[in-house]
């Protein structure tokens, strides 16, 4: 567990940061969402944005973050803006979500 007290932050940032935690996607969201007083911001590559096989192929290698947007909701993150057409990487397409928590 992250050692803040819950609702210390009134804005949560992650940048290219859980794409890596898919193992303790399960464990990190829920911890983002409870450090949260109110909204997030993610900027991350969601299955939504990520639907050609190129793309698929190459986070399944690296073992990136497998959820959709809509996913979020089971971890206590209600997506509330969804800009789809963030600058892309080649390999991985990213999307920014505006968020808050539930």
């Amino acid at each position: 567990a992250l050692e803040f007290e819950d609702g210390s932050f009134d804005l949560v940032i992650s940048k290219l940061a859980i794409e890596q935690m898919e193992n303790i996607k399960h464990l990190a969201l829920p911890e983002i969402a409870r450090v949260s007083a109110s909204h997030l911001a993610l900027n991350e590559p969601f299955s939504d944005f990520n639907t050609d096989s190129l793309r698929q192929a190459s986070i399944r290698a690296r073992n990136y973050l497998s959820i959709s947007v809509e996913d979020l909701r089971d971890y206590g993150i209600e997506p509330v803006h969804v800009f789809a057409d963030w600058p892309q990487k080649l390999m991985g397409g990213n999307g920014f979500v505006v968020a808050k928590k539930t």
